[in-house]
């Protein structure tokens, strides 16, 4: 019985190491196609660095660009929050010191976090028409704006 249990820890073992407990290998993706962008369009740089993700609000017309400064892979993808939304963008693994950007030209609430590191890696994008508005009636986000450069991508 002894040699059985023996011969089904090793098989179980092999298996487990076939399926794949290796670090995931970094994707070279182009960045997501950017529309031509509207006069005043606006670029903001986020970090991905220390396991963290930035959380934001930003204007309709805003770019993110995402870049990695962290040793391990990332991604920065879209997580809808209502059944039967698509995904609006997903980076795929980010090698250290690649960037990923996005164009925002819809208000909303964008969850977002890294498929490698789901649990502790989360961030929030809040994209308003007007960010004076926005912060008349929220001014407790002020920390959180980000008017970014005006400037094409």
């Amino acid at each position: 019985m002894s040699k059985w249990l023996v011969l089904l820890c090793a098989a179980l073992a092999c298996v487990a190491l076939a399926c794949g407990f290796t670090t995931p290998e970094a994707t070279r993706v182009p960045p997501t196609p950017v529309p031509t962008l509207p006069p005043g369009a606006k670029v903001v740089n986020l970090r991905m660095e220390n396991f963290t993700h930035e959380t934001a609000v930003i204007e309709v017309g805003t770019v993110i660009i995402w870049t990695n400064h962290d040793q391990p892979l990332h991604t920065t993808t879209h997580i809808p929050t209502e059944k039967g939304v698509k995904s609006e963008w997903d980076s795929k693994n980010m090698a250290p010191d690649t960037s990923f950007r996005h164009y925002f030209d819809k208000p909303g609430v964008y969850g977002y976090n890294c498929l490698i590191h789901p649990v502790s890696e989360r961030g929030t994008i809040t994209v308003v028409e007007d960010l004076d508005k926005y912060l008349e009636s929220h001014p407790e986000a002020a920390s959180l704006v980000r008017r970014g450069d005006e400037s094409s991508p």
